[in-house]
């Protein structure tokens, strides 16, 4: 497993033209770091020219990177388009997952779909980025000043008894600039399904280990779920209630075996019973 965190060197907001292309370089040099390697397609963005842009709610770049599942022997390609959002001083940024691309920047077949960083005027500060790679997961997570900007996990499906790896992944994706917009999406060979979902049942909760983190005592940790086709449980990320862990910190959790979590302090599902923040494995 690789992880990565950092503290980034460029605002989320207030772009310039060279701010903008320092901005979306660092995540993807991030990336190319976590072996998650840039592809050959055609007409991918240059970093040393390319503009914001000038009109809100458009993208004027991309990169595709490919994630490889030594288990299952598949690529899942990332494609990756640098934007803005409703102010062309924010930042968007829209991804794209399937199976193949045409070479040109297209991803072909079934694919999902998605935002996965969008700013406000807000998030003046330096965010902080979190990334998982390992067989079947990739997770990231960027924290900026207000705690709202974005994340995704993509994690390959697992047969609950025997643990073999089966035909489909599942995204998990949010920009977080309202409380429950969280989209969760399958995908697998032959079809792609999205579904708007909360992922978290209060009535499974776990008792996470001491780590490094703990405020004090043990902690409250839930339990995520995938939702399509099936109800099925995950250990790919867990939510902790909102400051009973210290921010970028790691304690130990159990669904199926006990593995090391990191809480990026990323908010995940807000409720008026809930405050729930995102820990993905980190091992």
């Amino acid at each position: 497993m690789t992880t990565s965190q950092w503290t980034g060197v460029n605002q989320m907001t207030n772009f310039t033209d060279a701010s903008f292309r320092a901005f979306y370089q660092e995540i993807m040099t991030g990336f190319q770091n976590l072996g998650v390697t840039k592809t050959t397609d055609t007409g991918q963005v240059d970093f040393a020219t390319v503009l914001k842009p000038t009109v809100a709610n458009t993208y004027t770049g991309y990169e595709i990177r490919k994630f490889s599942d030594s288990i299952t022997g598949k690529d899942i390609y990332l494609k990756f388009e640098f934007g803005c959002a409703a102010s062309t001083a924010n930042t968007s940024c829209r991804m794209t997952v399937g199976f193949a691309t045409n070479g040109a920047g297209t991803i072909t077949g079934q694919y999902l779909q998605g935002i996965i960083i969008q700013s406000t005027a807000g998030n003046v500060g330096s965010p902080v980025y979190s990334m998982c790679k390992t067989n079947g997961i990739l997770w990231f997570t960027a924290v900026g000043q207000t705690g709202t900007d974005g994340a995704f996990i993509l994690e390959r499906r697992s047969n609950q008894s025997t643990g073999a790896p089966l035909d489909s992944y599942d995204l998990r994706l949010g920009t977080f600039t309202s409380a429950n917009n969280l989209s969760y999406q399958c995908l697998n060979y032959n079809t792609a399904v999205t579904r708007t979902a909360t992922l978290f049942q209060a009535a499974n909760l776990l008792w996470a280990g001491q780590g490094s983190g703990l405020t004090g005592g043990d902690v409250v940790v839930g339990q995520t779920y995938s939702c399509f086709p099936e109800i099925e449980r995950s250990d790919s990320h867990l939510y902790y209630r909102s400051g009973e862990l210290t921010a970028n910190s790691t304690t130990t959790a159990t669904v199926f075996t006990s593995r090391t979590y990191m809480a990026t302090n990323q908010r995940w599902h807000a409720s008026a019973q809930l405050n729930a923040m995102f820990m993905g494995v980190w091992e």
